[in-house]
């Protein structure tokens, strides 16, 4: 028999309900005889309750490291194992996870080419010697765990000692933030909401914990209102291949400084800050032609969306490098036919799956726009120290970009003690870039202007507004 098992730390946000909700979204997908169990502190002895086997947690270790004690050598005679963390949301079939035979399987983290353990199936034995490395000197681990440098931070900082054996095929396990802006992906299994939102919160999550039909979508790529499908967004990808542009590649750790530019209100506020000697100028979309038309010569300039309107803003002059996601719309490289040109790749599911057969380098994740894109590029690139302008991510006097406003409903939201005018694609890349500023090491971030990403950073002690 197979054994689903999840962990309860009680005096968070999760509770026993959320097990319940949890075992009842395994039991509904999951079509093959399974015991479910639930290492807990809320329980002193082992008991069976609402169809769970609880199990006392034996450690004191607090939040994510608590999940470490699911490689315990006194429960591996239960056998095989499907580790699923509580801010899962079932969706669909569970079989690629309880049918997989191999010693340990784990998700890809969608920020980073990297595993990450918020689904795992393991052997019995897999995790003894990083669960035992932990248990020697577990102070010192969460001390490195916490200092959150990317994808070593919390639990997963055990990965160090050892790495899974395969990863599940991509679209399986799916983010929330990620990967469903436009609604779940049709081929997803699990829904992983990590940070805030937490399913409680989010009327979708709590229909399927009520058994309603899953909403789908085939829009993976794009900034909340252009998705395309798998399909079109593979053609967009083979079709930038074609043209011979190289690939960006990694760069070592620098001391220059990177200004990424979007066309928020607050670039004109900037413009001689950004003369300033020896700063390298990222323009993101439209900033490029209204840096040119101050006389500022961007280093490069970005674009990521699949959607055709968004060339509007590619007009390329000479001296300017042109880093173009590959899935950007193919009539782009008639445009750029005799400028430099380089390719990255957005991650997402489809790059994934065509990483290998490609020979695709630079996956880049970090949310749904270009510009949170941007700050993992920049990172990649080997800078450390990084200052976004023009990336309000709010409505600044009335209008929300430099160049023309956008026409999207809008909404307030409260940030501190100011509230934010918003449209939904800018509400998300603030949810974004608070994820990933507090979830890995980006050097010195400064955020510029007076918008709600400059209003987190101020709230933030990571980071600095200027």
């Amino acid at each position: 028999m197979h054994n689903v098992v999840t962990v309860l730390r009680s005096g968070g946000v999760f509770n026993e309900q959320y097990v319940r909700h949890l075992m009842a979204g395994v039991a509904r997908h999951a079509h093959t005889q399974h015991r479910f169990m639930c290492l807990s502190d809320t329980v002193t002895e082992p008991e069976v309750r609402d169809g769970i086997e609880w199990l006392p947690l034996v450690h004191d270790w607090p939040a994510h490291y608590a999940k470490l004690e699911i490689y315990r050598p006194e429960l591996e005679w239960f056998g095989r194992m499907t580790y699923i963390d509580l801010s899962s949301v079932i969706v669909g079939d569970l079989t690629p996870f309880l049918d997989y035979d191999g010693p340990c399987a784990m998700v890809r983290d969608p920020w980073h080419d990297a595993a990450q353990t918020s689904v795992i199936t393991f052997e019995p034995g897999w995790g003894r010697e990083p669960y035992l490395a932990f248990s020697a000197a577990s102070d010192d681990w969460m001390r490195e765990g916490e200092r959150m440098h990317a994808p070593w931070f919390h639990d997963q900082v055990m990965l160090q000692i050892r790495q899974p054996d395969d990863l599940f095929a991509p679209g399986a396990v799916v983010s929330w933030k990620a990967h469903c802006t436009n609604g779940v992906p049709e081929n997803a299994r699990i829904v992983k909401f990590h940070g805030r939102p937490k399913p409680h919160e989010v009327d979708w999550a709590r229909a399927q914990w009520s058994g309603e039909p899953v909403p789908v979508t085939r829009g993976v790529v794009g900034d909340g209102a252009s998705p395309v499908a798998p399909s079109q967004l593979e053609a967009h990808i083979r079709a930038a291949l074609l043209q011979g542009h190289p690939q960006v590649s990694p760069s070592a750790e620098h001391d220059r400084a990177i200004a990424i530019c979007g066309a928020g209100p607050s670039l004109d506020g900037a413009l001689e800050f950004l003369r300033t000697p020896g700063l390298v100028v990222l323009a993101l979309n439209g900033a490029h032609d209204h840096l040119l038309g101050h006389g500022i010569r961007p280093w490069a300039q970005s674009i990521m969306d699949p959607d055709e309107r968004v060339l509007r803003h590619l007009n390329p002059v000479e001296g300017v490098l042109y880093l173009m996601a590959s899935g950007v719309h193919p009539s782009a490289w008639e445009r750029l036919d005799g400028h430099s040109v380089a390719l990255w790749h957005v991650y997402d599911d489809v790059t994934q799956c065509l990483a290998a057969e490609l020979g695709l380098t630079m996956l880049i994740g970090g949310g749904c726009t270009v510009g949170t894109r941007a700050i993992n590029l920049a990172h990649h690139l080997g800078f450390r120290t990084i200052h976004l302008i023009g990336m309000d991510s709010c409505y600044v006097g009335g209008t929300d970009h430099v160049h023309a406003d956008s026409e999207r409903e809008t909404f307030t939201v409260t940030c501190g003690d100011r509230e934010f005018e918003v449209n939904q694609a800018w509400a998300r890349q603030a949810i974004d870039f608070k994820e990933m500023m507090t979830l890995h090491d980006y050097g010195e971030v400064v955020v510029h202007g007076d918008g709600l990403l400059a209003q987190i950073a101020r709230q933030s002690r990571l980071l600095e507004a200027a």
